[in-house]
């Protein structure tokens, strides 16, 4: 029997499609998410993410706040804060993220907020 090129050549192909779409599921799924409420490690501060983009965080002294977030790469979190009758306000940090802990790094004043995840 005469092996047929065009025949190895896709199965080949599709097995290198299995091993690379696996890779990248492995990759995505191995990565942290910032859904779920997280409280500051030197204070009763919490802040909550949805998957849906918005977030609602209660700070020290248990002022409230929410607006929207948007992740930008894998190193940074925008934020933008609602106030009553004015523009939101739009505030950047640099994130590290792990699977229980999360470190914000604001830029300017370098403020920096380590937050763990709460169950």
């Amino acid at each position: 029997m005469v092996p047929n090129h065009r025949y190895s050549f896709f199965s080949g192909s599709i097995l290198a499609l299995i091993i690379l779409v696996t890779v990248f599921s492995l990759g995505c799924a191995l990565r942290p998410t910032v859904a779920g409420k997280w409280q500051d490690v030197k204070g009763p501060a919490t802040v909550r993410f949805g998957a849906d983009g918005v977030f609602h965080a209660v700070d020290n002294e248990g002022m409230a706040v929410s607006g929207t977030y948007r992740l930008k790469g894998n190193d940074e979190i925008q934020f933008e804060v609602n106030h009553d009758e004015a523009r939101p306000e739009v505030i950047r940090a640099r994130m590290v993220l792990e699977e229980d802990r999360m470190v914000l790094i604001f830029p300017g004043d370098d403020e920096v907020q380590t937050y763990r995840r709460l169950p």
